[in-house]
């Protein structure tokens, strides 16, 4: 029982550490454009730079994906197997695994497993997928000043 506590608070610290590293990282890489001295300089010259401006700031464009119901009936079918059968969604086993769940490594396994079997069989599952679906439609936001 100790053991599975001290499993728990180490898997704690490398999130902690996941989490905080690079946000530290960032703040320091960002807000130190001038040496020695925290400013937002970096970032207002980022945002003033008009060619940033014109490709993200002001235009958005948002495409609704095209339906394809075979993929999304067979996929959506094989995802809720996998989640009554293991008893877990794919993205707690890591925290079951941090909790001293056993079984969270086989569910990880399982999905490493699924994408190396996805991944060499790219080719035949998206010709066995392929549909004519239509997009549903596309939506420009236009923020211009």
């Amino acid at each position: 029982m100790k053991l599975a506590k001290f499993w728990a608070w180490i898997t704690f610290l490398a999130g902690v550490l996941f989490f905080f590293l690079p946000l530290i990282g960032t703040f320091e890489f960002s807000l130190r454009a001038r040496r020695g001295v925290y400013s937002f300089d970096a970032y207002r010259k980022v945002l003033d730079d008009p060619q940033f401006r014109d490709k993200t700031v002001e235009r958005v464009k948002l495409s609704l994906k095209p339906l394809l119901l075979k993929a999304d009936i067979i996929g959506g079918l094989i995802l809720g197997a996998g989640i009554a059968i293991s008893g877990a969604c794919p993205g707690t086993s890591l925290a079951q695994l941090g909790a001293g769940y056993r079984d969270a490594l086989f569910i990880i396994a399982g999905g490493i497993a699924g994408a190396l079997v996805y991944g060499y069989n790219d080719a035949a599952i998206t010709a066995f997928f392929t549909e004519k679906g239509d997009k549903l439609g596309t939506v420009i936001v236009d923020c211009a000043r």
